[in-house]
């Protein structure tokens, strides 16, 4: 018995709530651990040496039960205890102390119970052997052993219970047991049939719990089945070795800093990004690359300590990061959110930095194509309307004067197209930089298309708070700027351009108001000679309200074919008619009698040229088969017909003229083209191996207007034409003039050397006339001989039975 009391007593000087030992047989009280002393002690009582009595089922059928056991002390009333009473192997009971059954006087019941649950049902095996290996005691079940009752272990040997597997481990624990206050723990794998288990066993040495026992080599081991705790400790490594993968991988830089500031965790992506991470112990706030992001809008460091976005919970932010000098290298977007413990406490913060520097440069280029001009980088026609939207608001509330100015190039055209597209744009955005750099910070320059431009001047007055001066010094200062020449790739360009200005609010405080005013000066400008500066007056709205009448008018004619003919004779030195010219006449419903000079340009600017050239093409073909067909069409005669540049330099021009004569079945000898001389000069090889494929159709030519155009002696020598028509400016006045005689003299002495005819057109008097014979000029035209007349009469005229009108 004394062996069973030592292993008994040793027990239980390891639990760690109040218990004593009781034999069964005399219920004498053998050992009490320590624990118990000090609720005796608090308590002022003293434990008893023997107990009264013992519950029936613990001293006979073994089983646990409970026990209050009364206690004498020298404080008031009577205190007591209650026990849980366990029964041991070798007639011994063990009571475990649940609480006091005096009021105001408690221990924890839970710790109580849970050894008795433990000692009863406890998931691990627990055991103590002597130095030979035989099981003293024993609490719990091993699946392991198949022991489900701890009272069958008492009394065997250790490895005839467990596998050799833990043996091996058991056995050297038994021979040399660990100091105390140590353990030894090993994981050994287990076959379980198919099944590997972990099984996991600690060993310890078993002090005696009082002196009066010696201690006899005791060695404590608990042993666990921990298969499923290592399957959910590899589990969690995985996922773990996951989640870091993931983490290490993403391109999102990821810092995690704790509430004071020191990193605690960040990936590769944040080195990549922000370089190596601060040393040890340092906040965040004190990384060098973390001052170079900034807040792209007050241009503050972000980690400044202020920066209320580090104080907030969660949210967003874009920053730009710096080099040295302040220059924006890339684009950050950082998330920030709070890093929770278990219970939902905040330990920290983690940061998410995404490099976006593509995106924004993305959003700025689709920026800069909504609202800038592709070419010349200016604010287009959408920012435009925008800016001038709010100045207008600002200017017409609070009466600040302004000015917008509409700006057209000059001859920007001829350069396109004789020096190409390429050219022509970099002249357009050397125009841009120089219209930039010329006008205040506060004003706005965009370009609306084209070689149109447009300057907005809010608040534009000079000292004296004139406006009108302010802005017409802004428009001379950009006509002067503009009028430098141009060197683009060896090129010397020299173009000008027309203005026109309005003033606003008192000119209007409508968008549409001010743009149709600002047009209609610019109009006023170019008409006015170009190069020049016009402010809006209100009779310029009137002119172009007639226009745009005109303009609709005009589409109605060309659609509905509203023009007529008319006819007039050239005569030759016998007053013969030697040919006719074709003249194109139109008489509005509403307008009356429209001249030539005012819709025949407006026909040209508008681009339906073209298709009026074509109808009179095919209306003289009509024209020269009817007198064909009436026997009146001489073998010499030819019908000139006037060509627009336009319509002469159009690629389908040849064939459409061969096609015409064709589809008529018209001779091309009775035709005469009549040209200009701006047509002839603008390319000259081009014109004249048109007018050569034209002329092996049969056409003749002639220059119309000779001595108004840029005349030049090369030309007219390259040239195969066959007329000169001195110009009615030389001839109106050539009695009075004698000036005019000897410019007509001239040509007709040059076209004459040249091999050409020459035709007088503006012969208004007899006087005229003779002069013009006298000098050896071969053909004659004007109203002296015979005015245009209609086709009907023109032929009545070339049967001989009609009179000159």
């Amino acid at each position: 018995m004394t062996g069973s009391i030592v292993d008994t007593a040793t027990l239980l000087g390891t639990l760690p709530v109040p218990a004593l030992l009781v034999r069964v047989a005399d219920l004498q009280v053998l050992a009490v651990n320590a624990g118990l002393r000090e609720l005796a002690c608090s308590m002022r009582a003293e434990l008893p040496q023997q107990l009264p009595s013992l519950p029936s089922e613990c001293q006979e059928g073994g089983q646990a039960c409970q026990i209050e056991i009364p206690l004498s002390g020298t404080g008031e009333g009577s205190p007591a205890l209650r026990f849980a009473c366990l029964p041991l192997a070798g007639g011994q009971c063990l009571l475990l102390a649940e609480s006091t059954a005096t009021e105001g006087v408690t221990t924890e019941p839970s710790a109580a119970c849970g050894l008795l649950a433990f000692a009863r049902a406890l998931p691990e095996f627990m055991f103590i052997t002597d130095s030979r290996g035989k099981i003293l005691h024993a609490f719990g079940t091993c699946q392991l052993t198949g022991i489900t009752d701890p009272a069958q272990a008492v009394g065997q040997p250790v490895c005839e219970l467990f596998p050799e597997e833990a043996c091996q481990y058991i056995r050297p624990v038994i021979e040399a047991p660990p100091p105390p206050g140590e353990e030894i723990r090993h994981v050994v794998d287990v076959a379980d049939g198919a099944r590997v288990r972990k099984i996991e066993c600690r060993g310890f040495r078993v002090d005696p719990c009082c002196a009066e026992q010696p201690w006899q080599g005791l060695v404590a081991f608990i042993s666990r089945d921990v298969t499923d705790l290592y399957a959910m400790h590899d589990a969690l490594l995985q996922e773990r070795s996951l989640l870091n993968t993931v983490l290490q991988h993403t391109t999102d830089a990821i810092i995690a800093i704790d509430t004071e500031g020191n990193p605690v965790l960040y990936n590769e992506a944040a080195l990549r990004l922000l370089g190596p991470m601060p040393e040890a112990g340092l906040p965040l706030e004190s990384w060098p690359e973390w001052f170079r992001m900034r807040d792209p809008h007050t241009q503050r460091p972000f980690g400044t300590h202020d920066n209320p976005f580090l104080e907030g919970h969660q949210g967003q932010q874009l920053l730009s990061v710096v080099d040295a000098h302040g220059r924006v290298q890339r684009h950050l977007q950082l998330r920030r959110r709070p890093m929770l413990d278990a219970e939902q406490r905040v330990v920290g913060t983690v940061f998410t930095l995404a490099d976006v520097t593509s995106w924004r440069e993305a959003e700025e280029r689709i920026q800069l194509m909504a609202f800038y001009d592709a070419l010349t980088n200016l604010p287009n026609r959408r920012l435009f309307l925008d800016r001038l939207t709010q100045t207008l608001a600002h200017a017409c509330r609070h009466d600040v004067p302004g000015a917008l100015m509409y700006l057209d190039l000059d001859n920007f055209k001829q350069i396109n197209d004789t020096l190409g597209h390429a050219i022509g744009d970099r002249l357009l955005q050397e125009v841009a930089k120089r219209l930039a750099v010329n006008v205040r910070v506060e004003d706005s320059v965009a370009r609306l298309g084209g070689d149109e431009f447009v300057v907005l001047l809010p608040n534009i007055q000079d000292e004296e708070g004139n406006v009108i001066e302010a802005a017409h010094a802004v428009g001379q200062k950009l006509l002067q700027v503009l009028s430098r020449p141009f060197s683009i790739e060896g090129h010397e360009l020299h173009v000008s351009a027309s203005i026109g200005a309005v003033l606003f609010p008192q000119d209007g405080c409508t968008i549409d108001d001010l743009q149709r005013q600002a047009d209609t000066a610019m109009y006023r400008a170019k008409a006015a000679g170009k190069n020049t500066l016009r402010f809006y007056q209100q009779k310029m709205q009137v002119e172009l309200d007639e226009r745009l009448r005109l303009e609709m008018a005009l589409r109605a004619a060309v659609s509905e074919q509203r023009f007529h003919l008319a006819i007039q004779p050239i005569y030759d030195t016998e007053q013969r008619i030697s040919s006719g010219e074709l003249l194109l006449r139109w008489t509005d419903p509403e307008l009356g009698v429209v001249p030539p000079d005012q819709f025949i340009p407006l026909a040209e600017e508008l681009g339906l040229i073209n298709e009026i050239d074509r109808w009179v093409l095919r209306s003289a073909c009509t024209l020269l088969t009817r007198w064909k067909e009436q026997g009146l069409l001489q073998e010499d005669f030819r019908l000139a017909v006037n060509v627009s540049a336009r319509e002469f330099s159009h690629p389908e021009f040849l064939p459409s003229v061969e096609q015409t004569l064709r589809h008529c079945q018209v001779d091309g000898r009775h035709f005469e083209l009549e040209l200009t001389e701006s047509m002839l000069v603008d390319d000259l090889d081009s014109t004249t191996a048109r007018i050569q494929a034209l002329r092996g159709l049969g056409l003749a030519f002639a220059i119309d207007d000779f001595g108004t155009g840029y005349s030049s002696l090369a030309y007219l020598r390259k040239l195969p034409l066959d007329q000169l028509k001195i110009d009615r400016s030389f001839v109106r006045e050539l009695p009075q003039r004698s000036e005019d005689l000897h410019i007509v003299e001239a040509i007709i002495s040059m076209g004459h050397s040249l091999g050409f005819k020459v035709v007088a057109e503006g012969v208004e008097d007899a006087e005229t006339l003779e002069i013009l014979r006298l000098r050896g000029c071969d053909r004659f035209q004007g109203y002296h001989l015979c005015r245009p007349v209609d086709p009907e009469r023109f032929g009545a005229l070339l049967e001989g039975s009609g009179e000159p009108a």
